[in-house]
């Protein structure tokens, strides 16, 4: 069962507790449909621009997505940090 996140502050904090370590690792991260930014609603596109943001400086590459019902479950595997 994934982790409901409803706030891009919550995604960042999953993404800041992932740690990588073998080439080709697999991680998913849970994406709510409907976001929010300091308490207050925030644009999809732009809160996922922020996350990969993250991701890409851990070395986690997108490896595509599942879609559920109340948003998407995204896939990425590590590719390693320069």
């Amino acid at each position: 069962m994934p982790t409901l996140s409803h706030s891009v502050e919550e995604l960042l904090d999953q993404v800041a507790s992932m740690l990588p370590s073998k080439l080709g690792e697999p991680h998913s991260l849970f994406v709510a449909n409907t976001l929010t930014f300091r308490d207050e609603v925030f644009p999809q596109d732009v809160a996922m621009t922020i996350v990969l943001d993250a991701l890409l400086a851990k070395g986690l590459v997108p490896s595509g997505f599942t879609e559920l019902p109340d948003g998407r479950q995204y896939h990425y595997r590590f590719e390693g940090t320069q």
